[in-house]
């Protein structure tokens, strides 16, 4: 089992396990009033379950619904630098296969969480203290696989070089055993 398949593992038995802890206190979707995006509204005291059901919802929507939804989310962010906004943008960085995808982003937006939201008990900096651990480790893991990949990339090409002066020389050896020969 490989690091990707593992940290995926992990984060969908921690979504799981949220939401088991917490169907007791589930409300339906809230579809923000002004129409201009499908997203979840998120509240001033954040509960992990809340952030976990946006992610939920985010996985059943298309391509082009995310990118409207990223848009909105990140021009809402930029106009209220909202603790909501801020961990709504972190979650859609994190979704894979998308064109806004980016980790390092993610992880400076969850790094950057005011420290005023730490002394609220029912605050996320446990979870999200877990999921800028998780999201590090991945970035980690995708650095050193591209620099795998680089690293392979270079040694095959060493490799063909390597293998076409064999061919010269193997060459060059039968044109002289040919010239020899009466």
């Amino acid at each position: 089992m490989n690091f990707k398949t593992r940290l995926t593992l992990i984060l969908k038995t921690l979504i799981v396990a949220t939401m088991l802890a917490s169907c007791s206190t589930l409300t339906p979707y809230q579809v923000l009033p002004d129409n201009t995006s499908c997203s979840l509204r998120l509240s001033d005291h954040l509960a992990s379950n809340e952030v976990v059901r946006y992610y939920t919802f985010l996985s059943s929507l298309d391509e082009p619904s995310l990118v409207k939804e990223y848009q909105t989310t990140q021009s809402r962010f930029m106009a209220t630098k909202s603790v909501p906004d801020r961990l709504k943008l972190a979650v859609l960085l994190t979704i894979p296969n998308t064109a806004f995808h980016n980790l390092k982003e993610a992880i400076g937006l969850l790094k950057a969480l005011p420290v005023e939201t730490t002394h609220n008990p029912s605050d996320l900096s446990g979870f999200t203290k877990l999921l800028d651990m998780l999201l590090t480790q991945q970035q980690q893991a995708d650095d050193r696989l591209n620099d795998l990949t680089k690293l392979l990339a270079e040694e095959k090409l060493h490799s063909k070089l390597l293998q076409e002066k064999i061919d010269a020389i193997k060459n060059m050896e039968i044109k002289m055993i040919q010239r020899d020969q009466p």
